[in-house]
């Protein structure tokens, strides 16, 4: 992956010129438009399109830089419409992991929010509360991955791939800089829909 700056603090540009999302490591199609008097009606329309999922192709939008504003689309994967608590319920699990210094947060889904879903709602409640967000098996050189250290980053596992190297990015991250940086698990199932099953433990 090349080294470049992150749009949003989550998509960049691959080697073959493709927009690539850190959060699950798929292709996308990014816009970027410059912030004019259009951009709260835009904002609405696209948080209406987020939690109705009907083009099912929204992972992301919002402000980048001072002046700008992007929209980011899955290139060809489709979600289901999103539970209306689901961002709430995962942005407040983040909130208290940050005010107590926590760093291993776990999520899970019902069969209506599984196939990634609870990723997608988990990435963008991350990038919102200040972190970047990247899938922990995702593999980025190593000029890039010494620039993301230096951010607060979640970690995302979503299976038993990207168990052992969310520990072990966390581990060298919180060894090397003393920005706040967090494993989420969005591999748990629940029956009861979206929910924040743990916040806690110091460590993963």
């Amino acid at each position: 992956m090349r080294d470049s700056e992150l749009v949003g603090d989550r998509f960049v540009i691959d080697g073959d010129g493709r927009w690539r999302d850190l959060a699950t490591g798929r292709d996308i199609e990014l816009v970027l438009r410059a912030i004019d008097g259009r951009w709260r009606a835009w904002e609405r329309a696209l948080a209406d399109e987020w939690h109705d999922g009907r083009s099912g192709r929204l992972v992301d939008f919002g402000r980048t830089g001072a002046d700008a504003w992007f929209e980011a689309r899955t290139a060809n994967r489709r979600r289901r419409a999103i539970d209306g608590r689901a961002d709430t319920l995962i942005a407040a699990a983040l909130a208290r992991a940050m005010n107590r210094g926590e760093s291993y947060v776990r999520v899970g889904g019902d069969a209506r929010h599984r196939a990634g879903a609870v990723l997608f709602i988990a990435a963008r409640a991350a990038r919102l509360a200040g972190y970047v967000p990247l899938r922990a098996s995702l593999p980025l050189s190593a000029v890039f991955e010494r620039v993301l250290i230096h951010r607060h980053i979640a970690f995302l596992v979503d299976g038993k791939r990207d168990r052992a190297p969310a520990a072990a990015r966390w581990w060298r991250a919180a060894s090397m800089t003393p920005r706040h940086h967090l494993v989420i698990d969005c591999s748990a199932r629940s029956d009861a829909g979206i929910a924040d099953a743990a916040a806690g433990a110091s460590q993963p």
